[in-house]
């Protein structure tokens, strides 16, 4: 993943090295061990049909992923912007 800000860069490589572009006394951090939190996810979702209760994601959140792939989709294929709560309304 890299993230670009005020002409930084952050770049996270497998969630063990972060580089810095740009930061004043920054340029690396290196993690002993990878966590990518899939183990927390499954721990959750085993807990969740165990014992019942509120979604792991809450509905409305599904629903505006779903509809931003569509827009990302839209706006590719057309070449223009797709606003969320204007393509969809009613949706969001």
């Amino acid at each position: 993943m890299e993230v670009f800000s005020d002409g930084r860069v952050l770049k996270l490589d497998n969630f063990r090295q972060l580089n810095g572009y740009g930061f004043k006394g920054f340029r690396k951090m290196t993690a002993w061990r990878q966590d990518k939190g899939h183990a927390a996810e499954l721990a959750a979702f085993v807990r969740s049909v165990a014992e019942g209760g509120a979604p792991l994601i809450p509905m409305e959140h599904l629903v505006n992923v779903t509809l931003a792939s569509f827009a990302a989709m839209t706006a590719a294929r057309e070449g223009r912007t797709v606003k969320l709560n204007e393509e969809y309304a009613g949706l969001v």
